[in-house]
């Protein structure tokens, strides 16, 4: 397994998009699907950014070069091993500190893809109607995952991008965005159950089962099958006081 890396804050990110996959291979990721999903009619199969190439540039910007896929592509790699063309997702997270200075964290529910794991809200990056990705977009979305996940409405200017994820399990590339709000946790879990409460009674289901709120010694003898690889690298680095998490 490779090592989880976080990358300070780069001048900027360039996202290049490139070709996606072939048709023949596109062909079998939809057979695939079609088996798969007949036992998991709650997933949906959607359209995701996924990383061709990732590099720091000698300006100090981030390149990134993406291709549109679908869910089924990400997917595919945990249920098929070994996989002959793995998707290495783009994703963001927003990683938002409550007032006692715990992060947030998410238990996925068990219907979802990854039943019981523990990770920060967010999702996959997909594109947008004008095609195009950029910080700015990132920040939407992760704004929007957030409100589909928490039930608190975010707005990207509360955002500040902190740290890219890369290496790790399967070398996605993460956005994280840092949010420091002010929320206390009594707060955040008293709108997370209203949000829970709402989307049941509307007949579909949450993708968080429950809210912890951690530090670094939580990560300390644990199994790290119980949640994402990053978890315990973004916790120890927001353990550290402002001016030390700045530095890094």
């Amino acid at each position: 397994m490779n090592e989880v890396h976080l990358l300070t804050t780069p001048t900027c990110i360039d996202f290049a998009e490139t070709a996606g996959e072939s048709p023949k291979v596109s062909a079998s990721l939809a057979d695939w699907w079609k088996q798969f999903s007949i036992d998991k009619p709650s997933l949906f199969n959607g359209p995701v950014a996924a990383c061709r190439h990732c590099e720091l540039t000698p300006s100090g910007a981030l390149r990134i070069d993406w291709y549109e896929t679908d869910y089924a592509h990400y997917l595919q790699r945990v249920a098929v091993n070994p996989i002959t063309t793995p998707a290495r997702a783009i994703f963001c997270s927003v990683a938002l500190l409550a007032t006692s200075g715990d992060l947030l964290v998410g238990r996925m529910a068990e219907e979802t893809a990854s039943p019981g794991r523990l990770q920060l809200p967010g999702g996959n990056v997909t594109v947008g109607r004008t095609g195009l990705l950029s910080a700015e977009s990132c920040a939407v979305e992760a704004c929007r995952e957030f409100q589909e996940e928490i039930g608190i409405k975010l707005r990207p200017d509360q955002l500040t991008l902190w740290r890219i994820k890369v290496g790790g399990r399967s070398d996605d590339v993460g956005i994280i965005f840092l949010c420091e709000p002010g929320r206390s946790e009594d707060e955040i879990r008293v709108a997370f159950d209203l949000h829970v409460k709402a989307v049941r009674q509307a007949g579909m289901s949450s993708e968080f089962e429950e809210l912890l709120f951690v530090d670094t010694n939580f990560f300390a003898g644990g199994i790290s099958e119980e949640w994402v690889d990053y978890l315990p690298v973004v916790a120890r680095e927001l353990g550290q006081s402002p001016a030390e998490r700045k530095s890094l």
